[in-house]
């Protein structure tokens, strides 16, 4: 039994040999790797010593080389790149964002929320609305907001996506908020009753943030919190910053107002509804039209 153990073990290794021949010919032959690693200071004699951990990098490198975009990322699974690096008298694997994931997280970086989906993270300007987007632009050049209105589906989120996006492509630095308002607004009043502080960094953040939409405005729930500890404080800072801020809305300024007007025993309901109202209308003036039709 021994001996056969150690017939089986010379097969072996002479397989286990033969194998790592192919695998440094297969690198050899990729001439652009190969370079890069002698060039780096990697002798032929380390490479099919760590023939293993090499043709790993060509097998990344050569997956990385079919990547043209974030949707490739996605669909191979792929966002890494690795380079070989001596530690010490060993090596080791060090990973670096390729470059569609990077310009991915540096993108999404830019968000305090992002409430849209990574297939319309290239949305520019909407050439079809263009006299929207021109008396969007005038709006911004005369401090005012700008406030989407139209037909259900009628592109006002798809817009109001390329003004952000645009505005992060002009200003590399800035910070943006997304925000579907049914789904934010609850929870901002939640944390205000349950985690002050968490509560307190987010709405700072809102408030401060270079570009701001609130998109389906007017569909959260309606209760004297959400508009006196949410939409109120929010709106009345950015406002008297003039900091950016966009609107989409199935409904006009007047019929949020109403809505706001919550049934409450407070006896300062009624001003703190006139203050929301009063800020959005002199802030937005003319609401803008996307469009009568819905568009799909």
């Amino acid at each position: 039994m021994e001996r056969l153990s150690n017939n089986l073990n010379i097969e072996l290794d002479k397989d286990l040999k033969d194998y790592a021949k192919e695998l440094y010919k297969n690198l050899l032959d990729d001439t652009e790797l190969y370079k890069e690693l002698i060039d780096e200071g990697f002798s032929n004699q380390e490479i099919f010593d760590h023939i293993g951990l090499f043709s790993d990098l060509k097998e990344n490198r050569d997956l990385d080389k079919k990547i043209k975009s974030f949707d490739d990322c996605i669909k191979y699974n792929h966002y890494y790149y690795f380079k070989v690096v001596r530690k010490g008298i060993n090596f080791d694997k060090v990973f670096y964002a390729n470059k569609f994931y990077d310009e991915y997280l540096k993108y999404c970086g830019h968000f305090i929320y992002k409430d849209f989906d990574n297939e319309f993270n290239n949305v520019k300007n909407n050439k079809s609305k263009k006299g929207t987007i021109t008396a969007a632009q005038e709006k911004l050049k005369n401090n005012k907001w700008i406030y989407l209105t139209g037909a259900f589906r009628s592109g006002r989120t798809y817009l109001a996506i390329g003004m952000c996006n645009s505005f992060i492509i002009k200003h590399n630095s800035c910070k943006v908020a997304f925000i579907n308002c049914p789904k934010r607004f609850a929870e901002l009043v939640d944390l205000y009753f349950t985690d002050k502080n968490t509560y307190k960094k987010l709405m700072d953040s809102i408030k401060n943030a270079d570009f701001v939409v609130f998109d389906d405005f007017g569909s959260e729930f309606k209760s004297a919190s959400i508009r006196d500890v949410v939409v109120k404080p929010i709106l009345l800072y950015r406002a008297i910053n003039n900091l950016i801020t966009v609107f989409t809305s199935n409904f006009d300024i007047k019929e949020i107002c109403k809505m706001y007007e919550i049934s409450t025993k407070d006896s300062n309901a009624s001003l703190n509804v006139k203050e929301l109202k009063e800020v959005l209308e002199n802030k937005v003036g003319n609401e803008l039209l996307v469009s009568n039709l819905s568009l799909y």
